[in-house]
């Protein structure tokens, strides 16, 4: 097997000149160096950052000095005021409030059907209930076809009553 002039196995190799360590006491030069490190060995200077900082006190009330900016708070809450004084927030509540309302209205309807549905999905679970619940039903409406619609003038008093309910929800009472 050939070897390279620069193996560790050979013993007449050297490593190249700019490889050689140097002592420990010996101080390089930068001709030294490689060539990426050339001037970059910087002599030790004093930390250019401030350890602390001292910074006085506004006097309280004084206005801002010719040139600088300040009393932004102040412009901020002149604004606001005005809006509020200019009656503002009413005219856009009265803009948007039949929009507003029906969304409140659906919000409404929408929390009441999941508590609905709760409440029946809870008796629903108990054994029995819903069979009772159902004979129930069955009893109310078999009593009320006996006493209601068996004779015809109380017949025509139910059909009466609900034609005057769904011409109301029609609008054309």
């Amino acid at each position: 097997m050939a070897e390279t002039p620069f193996s560790p196995d050979s013993p007449e190799s050297t490593p190249p000149a700019e490889e050689v360590p140097q002592e420990a006491g010996e101080v390089l030069d930068e001709d030294d160096l490689p060539e990426p490190w050339h001037g970059s060995i910087a002599p030790a200077e004093e930390p250019s950052i401030a350890a602390s900082l001292e910074v006085p006190p506004l006097p309280v009330g004084s206005p801002p000095a010719d040139g600088e900016s300040g009393g932004e708070w102040e412009m901020l809450t002149a604004k606001v005021r005005q809006w509020f004084g200019d009656g503002e927030p009413q005219k856009l509540l009265d803009r948007i409030g039949g929009p507003l309302k029906t969304v409140a209205y659906l919000l409404a309807l929408l929390l009441l059907l999941r508590v609905y549905r709760s409440v029946v999905g809870t008796i629903d679970s108990i054994p029995l209930v819903s069979g009772l619940l159902e004979l129930v039903g069955l009893i109310a409406l078999v009593r009320f076809c006996l006493l209601r619609l068996v004779r015809r003038s109380e017949r025509e008093k139910v059909l009466g009553n609900l034609q005057k309910r769904w011409d109301a929800f029609r609008g054309t009472a």
